[in-house]
């Protein structure tokens, strides 16, 4: 009876990660993805050489001058 709990819990887990994201493109998206970064970059407060375990690290998105 137990066993049988737990492949329910497992088959329930694994159908809602295979149910996430099937349609990842948002509903109004007027253009095609881009292949370029459009001039967007991300910064890492500290500058770090390598990813800690376990650290606080301040991810900020920017924008550079670009073509666009």
């Amino acid at each position: 009876m137990h066993f049988e709990k737990v492949i329910f819990v497992l088959a329930a887990l694994v159908f809602l990660v295979d149910s996430k994201c099937l349609v990842r493109e948002p509903p109004d998206a007027l253009s095609p993805p881009q292949t370029n970064d459009a001039g967007f970059f991300i910064t890492i407060s500290g500058n770090p050489e390598y990813y800690e375990a376990g650290q606080l690290y301040t991810i900020t998105l920017k924008v550079g001058l670009s073509d666009w």
